[in-house]
């Protein structure tokens, strides 16, 4: 097998961690303090990725430095389990806590961080995912595909919350960033829950 493909699966993964170490924790701090549910969420989903790309840097390295292919292979698993395990953990946590809230008409504090952080997300993640797959055909990695799919939830769930922001900005509806949070937790589920191929 060429180098090459992991040497970009490399790039792309540590580029993802660095990138996810500051828009996750950006998301988690500003959505704590606007309450919002649904871009905590995100920003859960972002670190859920973090982890995931850690579990497949090891994985890569370990191929790439000629370890044997039963090191590789247990990274790959490894990497498939840490995804799926973190999104469904995401999803539980983010769609019971926007239940809560909207049962007691809790709304988020919409403010330009907020939108920001959501919008840098849109922006940001989908070329990620892209490139994950592409890199994930290549290589191949079914684990690397399975981050290349958090990702892309991750890009979901920043438009969703995106729009609940707005909408709580805009018009004031309370229930606009819960429901998206649910929205959020359900599409992170779903990801983590489908076996990888």
């Amino acid at each position: 097998m060429s180098r090459s493909p992991l040497r970009d699966a490399l790039s792309v993964s540590y580029a993802a961690v660095g990138w996810s170490a500051i828009s996750g924790t950006a998301s988690i701090v500003v959505g704590v303090a606007a309450a919002s549910t649904a871009l905590i969420g995100t920003g859960a989903d972002v670190v859920a990725d973090m982890l995931s790309s850690i579990v497949l840097i090891w994985r890569f390295r370990a191929e790439l430095h000629g370890r044997s292919g039963s090191t590789a292979d247990r990274a790959e698993q490894v990497a498939e389990r840490v995804s799926s395990i973190a999104l469904v953990v995401v999803a539980v946590g983010v769609v019971a806590t926007a239940i809560v809230r909207l049962a007691s008409s809790e709304g988020a504090s919409s403010g330009a961080w907020g939108i920001a952080v959501a919008a840098a997300s849109v922006v940001v993640l989908p070329v990620f995912a892209v490139l994950k797959y592409r890199i994930a055909a290549a290589v191949p990695s079914p684990a690397l595909r399975m981050d290349g799919n958090i990702t892309l939830v991750g890009a979901t769930m920043a438009a969703v919350t995106l729009a609940g922001l707005a909408l709580t900005s805009a018009l004031g509806w309370t229930s606009a960033d819960p429901a998206a949070a649910i929205v959020v937790g359900l599409a992170a589920a779903a990801v983590g829950l489908r076996r990888p191929r």
